[in-house]
């Protein structure tokens, strides 16, 4: 980080202990998790930048739910209010019944990401909130918890009229409940920007996590299972015989 200016190293430097926080996390270090975590920026968020005039670089989440209507919103973010309001870190639309290219869903559009060009949320200090929350648990958490509701309005994708609702304040001294509320928060805050999957397998709790691999058969009569990888593509294993 020699040569970059003061503040292009404190960016960079926020960014690595996210995603080493990150890493820490899920590799069952709560402490080096924490101990990361504590020393990001408030207020810091690093974005993955798209564009809308470079079709590689479109924000495919806003193409394929928002824009073509290919997919629909999973129905567990459907309708989730923190008390008595509307959640607003999960902005949605309902388009309606059948009316999404697949001709079935019920078609819901997210609005977190509202054209190609919406950049993409990947490290954050609310991210590195959230992670001290889940290690340190108790009243730490529940203050965590608290802080960010009340600073909800900093996010961007937060609509101007919804910035000012009063949301309400999480309380409780129950260990089981601080820990499945964390959670709950960590799935609303953290939504669409690419964390689901390894939350869902450090998570994965059966009958106390909200978000446990689902089976089943999808609107469109799909089977889907509880994968924890994508398989190769053919293409792959057809150019290495190794494979």
């Amino acid at each position: 980080l020699g040569s970059l200016s003061s503040s292009d190293a404190t960016y960079y430097k926020n960014m690595a202990l996210v995603g080493r926080a990150r890493s820490r996390l899920n590799q069952g270090n709560g402490a080096g998790a924490v101990a990361d975590a504590q020393l990001v920026d408030a207020g810091f968020v690093a974005l993955a930048e798209m564009d809308a005039g470079e079709s590689r670089r479109w924000n495919r989440i806003y193409d394929t739910v928002t824009d073509d209507q290919n997919e629909t919103v999973h129905p567990d973010y459907i309708g989730l209010k923190v008390g008595t309001v509307e959640d607003p870190r999960i902005p949605l639309k309902h388009v309606g019944l059948g009316v999404g290219r697949d001709g079935i869903s019920d078609m819901w559009t997210q609005h977190k990401y509202d054209d190609l060009g919406a950049d993409i949320p990947f490290a954050t200090y609310r991210e590195a909130q959230l992670m001290i929350a889940e290690v340190q648990q108790g009243q730490e958490a529940v203050g965590i918890i608290n802080a960010l509701r009340a600073s909800v309005a900093d996010l961007p994708h937060v609509a101007s009229d919804h910035a000012s609702l009063p949301l309400a304040t999480f309380a409780s001294t129950d260990a089981a409940a601080i820990k499945a509320q964390v959670w709950e928060e960590r799935r609303r805050e953290l939504w669409l920007q690419g964390t689901k999957v390894g939350d869902i397998l450090r998570l994965d709790i059966p009958g106390t996590t909200t978000d446990d691999f689902e089976t089943g058969t999808n609107q469109r009569g799909m089977e889907y299972g509880p994968h924890t990888c994508m398989p190769l593509p053919d293409v792959e294993k057809l150019q290495n015989p190794n494979l």
